[in-house]
C-alpha cells in the first residue's frame, strides 16, 4: 500500500432524481489519509481522521441549498500529534495514526490513535454568544 502524504478531501454530493451524482463543494481535511469521518448533526460538526497524518480536523456544517441539507464550513479545530507513535511494532506504529472518533454523550469526543496506542480526549464546548460548538483538550482524566 502506498502512503501517500498528499492532503485529503471532505466532498458532499448530491443525487438528482435520474440517479447521476454531482459535486457540490471539497474542502481540505487538513492532514493525509483521511480514515474516518464522523456527523454531529446535532452539534452541527465533522469530525474527522487523518490516519497517515497523525491529526484531526473538526469542521462546521451550514445550512444548505435545499431544506434540511448541510453543507461543508470552516475549518473550526485542528491537532496533530507529530511525536506520538513509536510503540511496540514499529511496521505500523513508526508514527502517529488517528484513525476514529466516538463522542460521549453531550460533553467529551475522544480520538484513537493506532500509532500510539493512545486515546486523545477533548471536551465539547459550546460559545454563550455565537451559540456555536467546538472542541477543546480536556483534562487526561475524565471525571
Amino acid at each position: 500500500m502506498k502512503k501517500s502524504q498528499e492532503p485529503f478531501n471532505h466532498v458532499r454530493w448530491t443525487v438528482d432524481g435520474s440517479g447521476f451524482l454531482s459535486r457540490q463543494e471539497w474542502v481540505p481535511t487538513q492532514g493525509a489519509g483521511t480514515c474516518h469521518l464522523q456527523l454531529d448533526r446535532d452539534r452541527r460538526l465533522i469530525y474527522a481522521a487523518n490516519y497517515l497524518g497523525g491529526s484531526l480536523a473538526v469542521y462546521r456544517l451550514e445550512e444548505g441549498d435545499a431544506p434540511g441539507e448541510l453543507a461543508l464550513g470552516g475549518l473550526a479545530f485542528t491537532d496533530s500529534f507529530p511525536d506520538a507513535g513509536t510503540n511496540g511494532d514499529p511496521e505500523r506504529q513508526e508514527a502517529s495514526h488517528v484513525h476514529g472518533s466516538w463522542t460521549y454523550g453531550d460533553k467529551f469526543v475522544y480520538f484513537p490513535d493506532l500509532g500510539a496506542d493512545s486515546i486523545y480526549h477533548y471536551r465539547l464546548v459550546q460559545d454563550e454568544t455565537t451559540g456555536l460548538w467546538n472542541i477543546e483538550r480536556a483534562d487526561p482524566e475524565v471525571k
